[in-house]
């Protein structure tokens, strides 16, 4: 109750643990990557997957349609490509090139990161707690999926609205600033391709 409570002020992060085993989630132990093939290549949302490439393991996203990148006056940090399921899979394995998989766009040190709408049946596997419910929290076809290796970061930045995330396989580790902060982070303005993300590297000791 205290929890949700703080959920409702919304003026404050709130993790919840294991909620995926309280409401004994199906996808802890169904969604792997066998099945991420059969949710899209056997149909899913249209076959393929959107994808983020990028150069290393910081994944630093962008507006790709942004006019300074679009007239080549600004390098993008990462790019999007659409590939089968299977396609992707096979390109975060180790042996990728051995698989006969070069990288796309940007050599050896390339890093993928799917970014797709959940496919209706993946997403029968996560039932939704009637707490969340009452706050407006619905599991549908416009639900993000997110996919990577381990080590991937998203480097520091904030997002324009607020949301909920359920880390249901593998680890998500989160660094959390007060928005009062955020002046101090140097962030890129409205005008510019890195909108949201901060000119900081907190990886980087001082």
């Amino acid at each position: 109750a205290k929890a949700m409570a703080a959920v409702q002020k919304g003026d404050q992060p709130v993790v919840l643990r294991y909620v995926g085993q309280a409401q004994k989630w199906e996808a802890l132990e169904s969604w792997t990557l066998d099945r991420l093939i059969s949710e899209f290549d056997g149909g899913g949302l249209g076959g393929e997957v959107n994808v983020r490439l990028a150069g290393s393991a910081n994944v630093v996203q962008c507006n790709r349609q942004h006019p300074l990148i679009r007239a080549e006056h600004f390098v993008a940090p990462s790019v999007t490509r659409q590939m089968r399921a299977s396609e992707f899979v096979a390109r975060i394995r180790a042996d990728r090139v051995a698989c006969g998989y070069s990288p796309l766009v940007f050599g050896d040190e390339e890093r993928l990161y799917l970014q797709s709408h959940a496919t209706a049946g993946m997403l029968a596997d996560c039932v939704v707690p009637q707490e969340w419910q009452a706050l407006g929290v619905e599991v549908s076809g416009c639900t993000n999926l997110w996919v990577s290796t381990g080590g991937l970061v998203s480097p520091l930045h904030y997002d324009g609205t607020h949301s909920f995330l359920a880390q249901v396989r593998g680890r998500k580790r989160m660094v959390l600033w007060d928005a009062s902060f955020l002046d101090s982070f140097y962030v890129y303005p409205p005008d510019h391709p890195l909108y949201r993300r901060s000119r900081l590297d907190i990886q980087v000791p001082c």
